[in-house]
């Protein structure tokens, strides 16, 4: 996993006699391959983020602008296919959260321009415009679609309307599944010996099931 992924195998303590657990642990050497690891790189986050103690542990906490920017790369980008149509809950609630916490001092400038310097100023823009309808999280800054743009929150309207649309959508369908998929395929076969790791995943029936999960799921 550690050769194709971005992150290690999840870590976990063995569940306790009674039954409780521990909170899992994924360590990450990237932020995510492709755009999401140049939107926001390791050494900016390091580079800006600040030091706390916690419980007797000195930690670093990234700054506000990294964990918003963080926050909706990983639900709009990574997670899945490009400017996702069905933004978690969560994820928007926990944007919610952070602007409530921060305030005035979380500099959305600063992430529209990070956004906008790598091409993903619209993924920005949808996943604020989804954050007010669905949860009413008013718009940091006062911006204007265009004539695509606006096309573009049309279909996702839609789709979030009425679901099933997005089985005759092929848009939808190659970027939830075959674009997603094939990237995961490039960067296996690029490692060494990876294109035998490939010929025998194209050969497994749990990679179609999971393929047809995506198209429905996302």
């Amino acid at each position: 996993m550690a050769r194709f992924r971005h992150h290690y195998p999840q870590l976990q303590r063995p569940p306790a006699p009674d039954g409780s657990s521990s909170a899992p642990l994924e360590l990450h050497y990237s932020l995510g391959p492709g755009v999401s690891g140049k939107l926001l790189t390791g050494e900016d986050l390091l580079r800006d983020s600040f030091v706390k103690e916690w419980n007797g542990v000195r930690i670093r906490v990234p700054s506000p602008e990294h964990l918003v920017t963080h926050l909706i790369l990983h639900s709009q980008l990574r997670h899945c296919y490009s400017e996702r149509i069905f933004p978690p809950l969560r994820a928007m609630f926990d944007h919610v959260m952070l602007n409530r916490h921060y305030g005035s001092s979380l500099d959305w400038e600063e992430v529209r321009r990070r956004f906008r310097t790598h091409r993903r100023g619209p993924t920005l823009l949808l996943h604020l415009l989804q954050a007010r309808e669905k949860l009413g999280l008013p718009l940091p800054f006062a911006f204007e679609l265009g004539g695509i743009g606006q096309l573009r929150w049309v279909r996702r309207r839609a789709l979030n309307r009425w679901p099933m649309l997005r089985f005759a959508d092929p848009v939808y369908v190659v970027s939830s599944s075959l674009s997603r998929r094939m990237r995961f395929l490039k960067s296996v076969v690029a490692a060494p010996g990876g294109w035998k790791h490939a010929a025998r995943m194209l050969f497994r029936s749990g990679f179609y099931r999971r393929l047809l999960a995506d198209i429905a799921l996302r």
